[in-house]
């Protein structure tokens, strides 16, 4: 049944044999029978055929058919009652009610059901009873209702049939199946044979079949030609019924709202002077207006035309609606209606016009809802994907977590799939929904990213701006605008610039675009007849493909990092380059960063994000330094600039400073390494290869790698101090970094970033040629409680290389089996350092540049020794305090003299031992001894301490050197 090829017949007399002619044919039948049609009620037809030969009725197209008896409901919105002698009802198959829909006249709406009222059931019953005998068991089984099994095949079709003729089950027909035979009239005893046709849609609202009967020829075939019910329609009026919807797009509901009541709507011809009135009817209070007519009445209000040209005019001048105040009336002439049903009939002859329960609805304005995307270059490689799976493989990809949200379309596969997640280690995708587009390996890719939120679109009509607009936070555009018509040509064009006051961002944009050079890589709608694009919950998707344009949209997103980095981290310090522009092309064929003011891309590196960070970070310190275009101009030609360089390039410290500011900040952004350049071995600009050093100390202040390296890890051990997360800042789909590097915003991390890295550049204003030596000096200068760690940072790649000095050493001397903490004082003290007493090595804590704490090691002979700071990297030098440092033996007893003596103290004793030293201290009994004279280093006098206890007490004398005991040397009587 589904293969039917669409068939339509006419209701009542058969088309003529084949190969007879037509007109012919009819003629004879209008000989043999009299047929009367006149209007019936619903807009139904009453036709009479005196002669009952001709009363036979067929399926105007295929479809399920089935009959109605006397007294039951009609499938009608009135749900009224079979009469006479019962209806034969035809549901139109899904196949044939399309086909006519294409082929019927505009306004001539097909039809759901074709009713055909007082037809005779035996009639019916025969005309079913071939079809029914041609279905399968197992179809007639399903419809037995009988309490008993069916005794035979035959029981089924009497059975199928009684459910047939009382409307409980239908059969389906091809077009021109005979369905059964007219009745006797009900009205007209005259009359032989009557019926009414009657159409309906799927609500059960009336149709008129006039149009249907009359136009049947030019779709049904030539073989109607002169039928007597087309003769026989030919003077009843065609009723027209017009059902319409006006509405406007509310931008805060973000909903479409009727029209208020009262609002006039004008039935209109169209003219080429002036057009004309036909009709004014109001709205309702759902925008609704009803026009109810004849083709003979639209005829006779306009005489002058032969046909309608038919519109319609709201008069919607000054009226407020939806939150907007109009200016101007507006017409359906060159729009459509939402459903896509034109707004303007030439040569109308249509008998309806929208339902009544589903009116025609037109919006007036055009609203629009897109949602605007761009093909991210900078993600290359292949894929592997299974169908069905949602796992997809990357081969050679750089694929980042700031792709989830996004949408992956594969080559060849006109389906996009929303990103759920990114794998970056293993470099895996997981899709949204699982993929549909067949098994496949090795295959290209595109990534589809948003625009940013804040690009300024204009909405051209007819190459005229109709509206300034700006993008959302998801890349949209959403608004309505009533100054246009329809079949004006509309286009959506980006301007390529960003500015953003919460960032301090100025305006900045892609330069280089003509304004209208890319017209057809932009939404572009000729001719335009829609007056909604797009759903406020759905937009209309479009996606830049042109590869500059989309280098243009990569390349703000990149700005708008940078800038969202800056912003944070200065504390809102960084108020941005104005009048930025970055050019998408490049005179010398590799980027750069000059004049003041502008950066240039070549294609290659249209999505490189370090490239682009690289570049415009220049322009971040020609502004902090104050240069200038003939100034960077100057020092490029004559100067110490040099154009074409490379990280490991050993030049002089202005340049280190210029380029190695830009690679510092790249490798923040882009950096996978730590250090991020490598820079052991250097060259210079002839290629002579050169190593880092020391020797000879500050070599890397002439190389701009190692100047990077050496921010790099200020930044990284100092800026970043305490934050768990990566130091790097992860790329993002919005420009907005601080949604994966919320350290940007800790105010700790900031103003150790002013401290260290922000405000020693700005030092620089002062420096008529600034150096990367300067930049060192005013970090020290702005970190002297730090110094000691930041210079290890920088010496660590051979720059701030001071040779420490030692000022003092307390205490002085101790024992010569070490482990006496001693402080050092001096100056460039770093973290890292190495301290030598005597020769040994010892550990050693760096609490500033100019103090540090060590315990001794064991000496060798007792005596002064040399102090000795070496650098971290052993080559760049160490400075020796001479003698600075003196070893001393520990004491020993031999005796005491006399050993004895009273309780109350007080008695002279000579003690005789080893190492005495001025200083010395003795105590008895644990009680300090009092007047202590060492008259030799192996004899001193005392004074016994009083003690509470008689008895032997042990001697204990004490040096700088050690201590030494003799027990039970002296007795207290």
């Amino acid at each position: 049944m589904t293969d039917n090829e669409p068939k339509f017949h006419m209701p009542v007399i058969g088309a003529p044999p084949a190969g007879q002619d037509p007109t012919t044919y009819y003629a004879g039948v209008a000989l043999a029978t009299t047929v009367q049609i006149t209007a019936a009620d619903h807009q139904g037809l009453y036709i009479e055929l005196s002669n009952p030969a001709y009363s036979k009725l067929f399926a105007m197209a295929g479809g399920l058919v089935s009959f109605i008896p006397p007294g039951k409901p009609l499938p009608t919105s009135e749900e009224e009652f079979a009469q006479g002698a019962g209806a034969l009802v035809l549901e139109i198959w899904i196949a044939d009610f399309y086909k006519l829909k294409k082929v019927l006249p505009p306004g001539v709406p097909a039809m759901t059901y074709v009713l055909y009222l007082n037809v005779k059931p035996d009639t019916a019953r025969t005309a079913f009873t071939p079809h029914v005998k041609a279905l399968p068991d197992s179809v007639l089984q399903v419809g037995w209702n009988q309490p008993s099994s069916p005794p035979d095949r035959a029981a089924l079709e009497a059975n199928y049939l009684d459910l047939l003729l009382n409307d409980q089950t239908t059969i389906w027909v091809p077009g021109g199946t005979l369905l059964g035979e007219a009745a006797e009239s009900t009205t007209n005893p005259t009359s032989p044979r009557a019926f009414v046709l009657r159409f309906t849609d799927a609500n059960g609202n009336d149709l008129s079949p006039i149009l249907h009967l009359r136009s049947i020829e030019s779709y049904g075939g030539p073989q109607w030609h002169d039928h007597p019910l087309i003769t026989g329609v030919s003077n009843i009026p065609v009723p027209v019924n017009i059902y319409l919807q006006f509405e406007m797009w509310n931008e805060s509901s973000h909903a479409h709202e009727p029209l208020p009541p009262g609002v006039a709507v004008d039935l209109m011809d169209w003219d080429p002077g002036v057009n004309d009135k036909l009709i004014t009817e109001l709205t309702d209070a759902n925008g609704r207006v009803h026009f109810s007519t004849s083709l003979e009445a639209l005829d006779t209000l306009d005489p002058d035309d032969a046909e309608t040209d038919l519109f319609f005019l709201v008069h919607t001048n000054g009226l407020t609606c939806a939150g907007h105040t109009l200016s101007v009336d507006w017409s359906t002439k060159g729009w459509l209606a939402a459903d896509g049903s034109p707004g303007y009939y030439d040569n109308f002859t249509g008998s309806q016009i929208g339902e009544a329960a589903t009116p025609l609805v037109f919006r007036i304005g055009f609203d629009f809802h897109v949602s605007l995307s761009y093909e991210d270059g900078s993600q290359t490689g292949t894929v592997t994907i299974a169908n069905g799976s949602t796992t997809v493989k990357g081969t050679s990809t750089k694929w980042k977590s700031y792709l989830t949200g996004m949408r992956l379309k594969v080559n060849g596969d006109s389906t996009e799939y929303p990103i759920l997640q990114v794998n970056e280690a293993t470099q895996e995708i997981t899709l949204g929904q699982a993929y549909a587009g067949g098994t496949g390996s090795n295959s290209t890719y595109t990534v589809r990213s948003k625009i940013l939120e804040g690009m300024p679109v204009t909405l051209m009509v007819n190459g005229h701006a109709g509206q300034f607009l700006t993008t959302d936070n998801s890349g949209n555009l959403s608004g309505v605008v009533f100054d246009i018509m329809g079949e004006d040509t509309v286009f959506f064009h980006p301007s390529f610039e960003i500015e953003d006051s919460l960032i301090n961002l100025p305006k900045a944009k892609i330069g280089g675009f003509g304004s209208f050079h890319f017209e057809t890589e932009y939404l572009h709608l000729p001719d335009n007849q829609i007056t909604s694009l797009g759903a406020f919950g759905s937009p209309y998707d479009f996606c830049h493909t042109d590869p500059d344009l989309c280098a243009g949209f990569y390349m703000l997103k990149v700005l708008k990092e940078l800038s969202t980095f800056l912003f944070n981290l200065t504390q809102g310090e960084w108020t941005g380059v104005f009048g930025l522009q970055l050019f998408l092309t490049s005179a010398v064929n590799h980027p750069y960063s000059w004049p003041v003011g502008e950066v240039n891309i070549p294609s290659s590196d249209h999505f490189d994000r370090s490239t682009i960070i690289h570049e415009v970070s220049h322009q971040v310190m020609w502004k902090k330094v104050n240069a200038t275009t003939l100034g960077i101009a100057y020092q490029g030609t004559f100067g110490d600039l040099i154009l074409n360089h490379r990280s490991d390039l050993l030049s002089n410290p202005e340049h280190a400073l210029i380029e190695g500011w830009a690679e510092f900040v790249e490798a923040i952004f882009e950096g996978r390494y730590t250090p991020p350049y490598s820079v052991n071995s250097l060259v210079d600009k002839v290629k002579n290869p050169y190593v880092l050093g020391p020797p000879p100390r500050n070599r890397g202040e002439s190389v701009e790698g190692a100047f990077a390296n050496g921010l790099w890890e200020i930044f990284r051990s100092q800026v970043h101090a305490g934050v768990t997360a990566n130091a790097h800042v992860p790329e993002s789909a919005d420009g907005d970094v601080t949604s994966q590097a919320a350290w940007i915003k800790n105010a700790t991390v900031q103003q150790r970033f002013l401290d260290m890295i922000w405000n020693p550049l700005k030092d620089l204003t002062t420096r008529l040629q600034p150096e990367s030596t300067h930049m060192i000096e005013a970090i020290k200068t702005r970190n002297l409680s730090l110094w000691h760690l930041l210079q290890a940072k920088l010496q660590a790649f051979n720059m701030a290389m001071d040779i420490p000095s030692i000022t003092s050493i307390s205490p002085s001397s101790g024992p010569k089996t070490g482990g006496q903490t001693i402080t050092v004082t001096g100056t460039d003290f770093v973290v890292g350092m190495t301290v030598e007493i005597g020769g040994s090595p010892v550990t050693n804590i760096v609490s500033s540049s100019t103090s540090l704490t060590a315990i001794t090691p064991v000496g060798g002979a007792a005596g002064p020794v040399d102090v000795i700071i070496i650098m971290i990297d052993p080559q760049g030098g160490s400075s020796t305090l001479s003698q600075g440092y003196t070893y001393v033996e520990a004491p020993g007893i031999a005796s005491v003299s006399p050993a004895s003596g009273p309780k109350a103290g007080g008695q002279s004793v000579v003690i005789i031992g080893a190492h005495f030293v001025v200083g010395v201290i003795v105590r008895i009994g644990g009680n300090l001894a009092t007047n202590v004279v060492v008259s030799s280093s192996t004899q001193l006098t005392a004074q016994t301490p009083g003690s509470v206890n008689v008895g032997p007490a042990d001697v204990v004398v004490e040096t700088i050197g050690g201590s030494s005991i003799l027990l039970q040397g002296y007795t207290y009587q």
